[in-house]
């Protein structure tokens, strides 16, 4: 039998009427001493005046309207994509002469972009065929290259065409090339 607590002498002039405590379903959770804290009354903070250097920060007179768009930002590497993107077609048909002009221009401005325009020395020969001009930019573009010996293969080992003739001739007129490279390809003819 659980009882709550209810004081012993109920004749004491304070407890007068208990009868309307029996009549109470308190929970023992419900009487906690938390319940019997006061009130406290809280005044709001009093606000304090702004300094003169903070009075710019509350209503600052120099703010713009509209953002401020930077437009230059990732604009270089939309000319990136865009020469891959016409590389891989001119691996596979001829292009028109602007479009050819895009990828020269584009070599021409990033010097690093020929490493990652997706040629490979298997799809040399049919970038010679294709597109001649673009083929003697990029190996131009590549002869600091280590890899340069496997683009001479590529070109040594492809079919004899015209367009293959004036890529090398045009290479031997712009840069030294080797002796065994030269040797190979005449022998080859």
């Amino acid at each position: 039998d659980e009882g709550y607590w209810v004081p012993s002498d109920p004749s004491r002039e304070d407890f007068d009427d208990l009868s309307g405590v029996s009549d109470l379903q308190l929970k023992p959770e419900e009487l906690t001493l938390l319940s019997l804290e006061p009130a406290w009354a809280r005044p709001v903070p009093p606000l304090l005046e702004a300094t003169v250097d903070e009075v710019f920060w509350l209503s600052p007179s120099q703010l713009l309207s509209e953002p401020l768009w930077d437009y230059t930002m990732c604009a270089d590497t939309s000319l990136g994509a865009e020469v891959r993107e016409l590389f891989a077609k001119a691996v596979k048909t001829p292009l028109p002469a602007d479009q050819a002009q895009v990828i020269i221009d584009g070599l021409g401005q990033d010097v690093k972009l020929v490493y990652h325009c997706g040629l490979t020395p298997k799809k040399l020969p049919e970038l010679v065929e294709h597109n001649p001009q673009i083929a003697i930019e990029v190996l131009l573009k590549l002869m600091p290259s280590s890899q340069i010996s496997n683009y001479f293969g590529a070109l040594v080992n492809m079919e004899m065409s015209l367009h293959s003739l004036e890529v090398v001739n045009r290479l031997t007129t712009s840069v030294d090339l080797p002796p065994e490279f030269i040797h190979l390809y005449i022998s080859n003819c």
